[in-house]
């Protein structure tokens, strides 16, 4: 009897084959772990059995629809589509943030310097919002400007602009996931990134990070794709990976992170697929640099179009990052349940906050990845030129989750927010964890049984996250999971909550409901004291309140629990914003306190 159609242990080839059961009942059956460990290790052509090709791999009932490129694609696009849908109908659900307000006003400012022809130089002494690049506040006073929007919807302008940035960022994720495994990877990653509460719950209001992070993404995708075409990388390629670059300069100096996966994937592509001998690398490594010239240039001129204020003088970037990395501005954080001041943020504060807040399906996929790790380190061929190639291509993604982690470990800057800052390591762990999850089916692709099991694990816990995130809307970014943290209740009171007081706009609504329902008429507007920026409550107070920072005279107290905060003042709670048992935000009436309970703690 003929044999079954012979491939090359190639992922996408092997994907769209068919099987030949006949063949694969007669297959030679070895041992449980071996046969995991061969059926994993040729998916990605890191082995070879024998120097021989293997048959296609046995598929599960049903499978062909999924290993079907078209249907592949048909699930990328309904994949954009919801998530589209969900920016255009989300984006109003959410709350003006902390730092909104300033980092608009830093926009304007950047805007009258162009606008001025130079002269205006106020921007470069606002506060320190000089110290950050202005992309996103520049595009947004600009459209706000352009479109002549004004009050209240200024805001809604930039959470969708921050929306439609951290989709731009999803895309990055779906190539970077479709270039180093399959486009079922890149859907893969997709989805998990927009079940990440820390990703999702971040989209609209975190306007820094968001952007910044995706625009990393991109560099990291760029930084891939070049890597095995090192020394000749194609000009458009270098071009892209400058733009990416720079517009992650034009958003903060954390950009140098990507400056340096570049120049650690041009060092391990000397090691891996330069040729042989001393001139023969230097020549690689001097043909490697001239190319990405190119990138250095449309780097600098997007950064210093956003950033004017870091290409003023030589010493700018470097005080920026000095800057950030010894900063204290009298800020407190919680780790553990204990209260912080920045310079006692331990190293393991970053990793902590990683393994909270990152969903269980996620860390399963990290974790499955991890097992590969340890077999294909053990049946890697460093003679073998695919093997390299395709080590050199896994090599950016890896040092893009493992060097903060370790560098945040080690030099235990002075971190806040839990992940905000880091927010560009999320993109990353989504993209491995999904080829882990991949890896698992694979793995067990000649069992179907256990095949399906890890679809339906799979299935389980993307249900069980969603289901979170749907009770959470719309802070989705307090979710934490309950495999390291005990759940989002419970986590609520020993690590950072509602940091960017976002709830305090439902706490307010309460607030205009309670006192319409009581019917009173009064003379002076109420006062009321907010523990956070009072922009955030005096957008959506109606006029019968006042925002005062006589906390003492108080009729009324607004606050989140964020570091205990609303313990601040006295008062009899009249409402709160709960989300599947954490509180995030009180109501307090002061109004029948006595003089000497009126006093702030």
């Amino acid at each position: 009897m003929a044999r079954g159609p012979r491939v090359s242990p190639n992922l996408s080839q092997v994907y769209r084959l068919a099987p030949d059961r006949a063949l694969i009942e007669r297959w030679p059956q070895p041992p449980m772990i071996p046969n995991l460990l061969r059926s994993v290790m040729t998916s990605l052509g890191f082995a070879q059995s024998g120097g021989r090709t293997l048959p296609a791999p046995p598929q599960p009932w049903r499978a062909s629809a999924w290993q079907s490129l078209g249907w592949t694609r048909t699930a990328s696009w309904a994949l954009f589509c919801a998530l589209g849908l969900y920016v255009l109908f989300c984006y109003g659900d959410v709350a003006l943030s902390n730092d909104e307000p300033v980092q608009h006003t830093y926009g304007q400012l950047l805007l009258d310097f162009y606008r001025s022809g130079f002269d205006d130089r106020f921007a470069f002494g606002y506060k320190n919002l000089y110290l950050y690049g202005g992309l996103f506040d520049l595009v947004a006073a600009w459209l706000a400007s352009a479109l002549d929007v004004q009050g209240a919807s200024v805001w809604e302008l930039r959470h969708l602009l921050s929306g439609l940035f951290g989709l731009f960022g999803m895309v990055a994720v779906w190539r970077l996931g479709r270039h180093i495994a399959s486009e079922k990877v890149g859907v893969a990653a997709a989805v998990l990134l927009g079940l990440t509460g820390a990703w999702t719950g971040a989209l609209f209001t975190h306007t820094k990070d968001v952007p910044f992070a995706a625009f990393m993404t991109w560099a990291l995708y760029y930084t891939v794709r070049i890597a095995p075409l090192l020394p000749r990388p194609p000009l458009a390629l270098a071009l892209k990976l400058g733009l990416a670059i720079g517009a992650a300069f034009g958003m903060r100096v954390g950009a140098v992170f990507a400056v340096m996966y570049v120049l650690a994937t041009l060092g391990m592509a000397l090691l891996l697929t330069a040729p042989a001998g001393l001139r023969a690398k230097i020549e690689f490594a001097g043909r490697s640099v001239l190319a990405l010239l190119p990138a250095a240039a449309a780097c600098l001129a997007v950064s210093a179009l956003c950033w004017p204020w870091a290409v003023m003088d030589l010493g700018h970037l470097a005080e920026a990052a000095h800057t950030f990395s010894h900063f204290s501005f009298g800020m407190f954080t919680v780790l553990d349940g204990q209260t912080l001041a920045l310079d006692q943020v331990p190293g393991r504060y970053l990793p902590t906050y990683f393994l909270v807040r990152m969903p269980e399906v996620l860390l399963a996929g990290l974790g499955a990845l991890a097992w590969w790790g340890v077999a294909a380190a053990r049946h890697w061929r460093p003679a073998a030129p695919e093997d390299r190639r395709r080590a050199l291509v896994l090599f950016p993604v890896l040092l893009a989750l493992l060097f903060p982690l370790g560098f945040a470990w080690l030099k235990a800057p002075p971190l806040y927010n839990g992940l905000r800052h880091f927010l560009f390591i999320v993109p990353v762990a989504a993209v491995l964890a999904a080829c882990g999850w991949h890896l698992a089916w694979r793995a067990l692709f000649r069992r179907p049984l256990m095949a399906w099991a890890v679809v339906a694990t799979l299935a389980g816990l993307c249900l069980a996250q969603a289901t979170l995130l749907l009770r959470l809307h719309p802070y989705e970014y307090v979710a934490y999971n309950t495999l390291f943290a005990g759940g989002t209740a419970q986590a609520s009171t020993r690590y950072e909550s509602d940091y960017w007081s976002t709830s305090l706009r439902e706490a307010a609504g309460e607030l205009n409901d309670f006192v319409r329902r009581e019917g009173r008429t009064v003379r002076e507007p109420y006062q009321v004291a907010v523990c956070a920026e009072g922009a955030q409550a005096a957008a959506y107070l109606s006029p019968q309140f006042r925002v005062t920072r006589d906390w003492r005279r108080a009729d009324f107290f607004l606050s989140t629990t964020q570091l205990d905060c609303h313990n601040a003042l006295k008062g009899d709670v009249i409402g709160r914003v709960q989300r599947v048992g954490a509180t995030l935000s009180v109501v307090k009436d002061r109004r029948n306190l006595p003089s000497w309970l009126r006093n702030p703690r």
